[in-house]
């Protein structure tokens, strides 16, 4: 965020729940976020409740249920870092800035 602007990279890798499947590349999607945008996110990192939300629980065994997919989030600060790995359901403001970042 050098110049007050989130930058943004995603990257991934897809794989069908089939046994011995080998995972392949997602394209990698690199983006400057709007200076409006950037704010929203300075102003969602700041709340400390952001750093404290706990995930929702798994409802399921075995293989997600079709065209579910798992979201890792990184977040990373001069001050701290934090990961989070989603399946479905997120909490709300890691839902709002999933909804931020991703184009």
């Amino acid at each position: 965020m050098a110049d007050g602007r989130w930058h943004s990279n995603a990257i991934g890798r897809s794989k069908i729940w089939v046994e011995s499947a080998t995972p392949s590349d997602m394209s990698r999607v690199t983006r400057t976020l709007s200076a409006e945008d950037s704010r929203k996110i300075d102003t969602l990192l700041e709340r400390p409740e952001f750093w404290r939300q706990r995930l929702i629980p798994r409802t399921y065994d075995g293989p997600p249920p079709r065209g579910l997919m798992s979201r890792q989030i990184d977040v990373v600060t001069p001050q701290c870092s934090q990961r989070w790995v989603t399946m479905g359901n997120q909490p709300a403001l890691l839902a709002e800035l999933d909804g931020l970042v991703t184009p």
